[in-house]
């Protein structure tokens, strides 16, 4: 076998099981910056992306209220809430900070590119 075959039967396979996950099941870890404090970031974990960053946006939130509005730098989904809950709690351990600062906060929140 050639190996581009092998990887591109592995490839299908992936986009096959990708095709039947419930995607109404999806769990988001996201990472948003704050527009007037380009330092703040915040990482959290939701099932409804949309919602929870309308609720950072209003206040809602202790930990974000104070440094509103925010903007959206990132965000990965997963499959589980169990991965999204161990993927978050890796982001904020000191490797996972440092990984952050390595790949994105770079970003400029304000006109939305990276410095």
């Amino acid at each position: 076998k050639l190996v581009g075959e092998e990887t591109f039967r592995i490839s299908r396979e992936l986009v096959d099981e990708f095709m039947t996950v419930d995607t109404d099941a999806v769990d988001y870890v996201s990472l948003i910056q704050s527009v007037h404090a380009c330092d703040r970031h915040y990482v959290g974990e939701t099932a409804d992306l949309r919602c929870r960053l309308q609720a950072h946006h209003e206040g809602r939130s202790v930990y974000t209220r104070g440094f509103k509005p925010w903007v959206l730098v990132c965000y990965v989904g997963f499959a589980s809430e169990t991965s999204a809950k161990s993927f978050e709690r890796h982001l904020k351990s000191g490797s996972g900070k440092t990984f952050l600062r390595r790949h994105f906060r770079s970003h400029d929140a304000s006109d939305g590119r990276r410095g």
